[in-house]
């Protein structure tokens, strides 16, 4: 079971959907690791803080994603660094002759 468990860890897509249903234990709650510090918290309604162990590692977590510490991948939406440019040049352009 142990080394199902590291399969279904690691390399999610390997195993059919019909053995990671099989392996799923419903008399025990599930265990997660908190994204912050790793520690183990019971995926529960008892725990306000879901996935993190509390909310010091909430709020850490957030203030990474508030300073841009944590990015999603991805281009950019949009270059900024001729933004005054484009403003400039969209009024000139709406302004009658």
């Amino acid at each position: 079971m142990a080394s199902q468990n590291l399969i279904r860890r690691f390399y999610p897509d390997t195993l059919p959907k019909t053995t990671l249903m099989n392996m799923q234990d419903t008399t025990r709650p599930l265990e997660v690791a908190c994204p912050q510090c790793r520690k183990k918290v019971l995926w529960n309604a008892a725990n306000p803080y879901r996935p993190f162990c509390s909310k010091r590692c909430r709020l850490l977590d957030l203030g990474a994603w508030a300073d841009e510490s944590h990015r999603i991948a991805g281009e950019p939406a949009m270059d900024e660094s001729g933004l005054d440019e484009l403003l400039a040049r969209a009024d000139r352009d709406g302004e009658p002759t």
